[in-house]
């Protein structure tokens, strides 16, 4: 080392090669302490300090507490209209309701009572509650009504249950002057707007025994959910079968009866039946064959000289003029096809109703027609009465030439 280079080391001073680490904003060492579960907060410009998490376990639940002012668990949703008193009360237990025991008929009562009041028409309670089914918000409604020596407070939850279907949940509470409680639950669906029949009302006769009809409505429990949904307003439908898409049904309230009406295509081309259903337990049936009710072409040509035997064979025996008089009864117009072996030949002859009787006890029964064509019925056509006497089980005819 020359001389010249010892001095210029000299003249350095004593640590200058040292390493400084800047302190300005943004160059700053992690803090020094802390301990576990500690984290990282600011604390100035440039500085970071140690602190506690931003929120302990404890002070979770102090929050949701915030929202869970009443909030139902998960399982409120499993509530049906056959869910009893208990299962109610099951749901109500989950909740806290400060010192009201609701696992008893007086607690729940109460419930029911201050919320229906508060939803009401009384608007001077409040109760001063949001109401959730698990994390799911709800709407509430309420109702509160005396009605002699009855009262009935109810509590209406609607809220999402399924995506883009609102559920409400509908429970009721009543209580007599012999302090007997009952407690009962409804549940509505949107897009639970429609409902369907069984496709055997579809295969429908009008002279099937009413025992036939209401067990093809689905019996007495059947007749009261088709009521049900006649007065909800729903959408009724027939259930689609093979080929035939879902067949809609209308449906009319008529003072204290309901009917429900619906069209059928025929399997012979030969238009659409309309059919008409009084659901009741002791229910009808009416149907109206668009084209027409379509006699045999044999029945052309009857005369007054056919037998009984004849006679049965061309209507169908006793069933058959079952078949054509509630035809008749049930408004329909009657035509008979005659082809002469060619699709230019084809007439149609129509006929009118004069008479139709018949005795239900005896089950005796007569039609009469009035139709005009050449060789009807033997001559120029008339009038024809067919008659059946059950007793002796034959068939007799009448004509009065045209």
């Amino acid at each position: 080392m020359t001389v010249s280079d010892k001095n210029k080391l000299d003249s350095i001073a004593t640590g200058a090669n040292k390493y400084i680490h800047p302190t300005t904003s943004g160059n700053k060492h992690i803090p020094a302490g802390g301990t576990s579960g500690n984290i990282l907060r600011w604390g100035s410009d440039g500085t970071a300090v140690w602190g506690k998490e931003v929120m302990s376990e404890s002070d979770k639940k102090k929050l949701e507490q915030v929202k869970i002012i009443v909030s139902f668990s998960h399982t409120f949703e499993n509530l049906t209209e056959t869910s009893t008193a208990d299962d109610i009360k099951a749901e109500f237990k989950k909740v806290n309701f400060s010192d009201i025991d609701v696992s008893s008929d007086e607690g729940l009562m109460y419930v029911l009572i201050a919320h229906g009041l508060a939803y009401g028409d009384d608007q001077s309670i409040n109760t001063n509650d949001q109401i959730f089914i698990g994390n799911k918000s709800c709407l509430v409604n309420g109702s509160y009504i005396e009605e002699g020596t009855k009262t009935t407070a109810t509590l209406e939850l609607s809220y999402i249950h399924n995506p883009g279907k609102l559920r409400t949940t509908i429970m009721t509470g009543t209580i007599d002057e012999t302090n007997t409680y009952a407690f009962s639950c409804k549940v509505t669906e949107s897009g639970d707007d429609e409902y369907y029949l069984p496709y055997d009302l579809a295969t429908i006769t009008s002279t099937e025994s009413k025992e036939n009809i209401l067990s093809k409505l689905g019996g007495s429990e059947g007749v009261k959910k088709i009521s049900d949904a006649i007065n909800k307003g729903k959408k009724i439908f027939i259930e689609s079968y093979g080929v035939v898409g879902k067949i809609p049904v209308s449906s009319l309230n008529f003072i204290i009866q309901s009917w429900i009406s619906y069209a059928v295509p025929t399997t012979t081309n030969e238009g659409t039946n309309l059919i008409y259903v009084k659901v009741s337990s002791n229910p009808e049936v009416k149907i109206v064959h668009t084209y027409g009710y379509k006699l045999p072409v044999e029945f052309f040509a009857l005369q007054s000289s056919s037998t009984s035997d004849e006679i049965s064979t061309t209507i169908g025996g006793e069933e058959g003029l079952k078949k054509i008089v509630k035809a008749a009864q049930d408004g329909n117009r009657f035509w008979i096809e005659i082809n002469k072996g060619d699709l230019a030949s084809i007439q149609r002859v129509d006929l009118m109703v004069v008479t139709c009787y018949r005795d239900n006890s005896a089950g005796d029964m007569s039609i009469g027609f009035f139709g005009k064509m050449a060789y009807l019925w033997g001559g120029m056509g008339g009038i024809i009465l067919i008659s059946y006497i059950k007793s002796s089980n034959t068939f007799t005819i009448d004509i009065l030439e045209a």
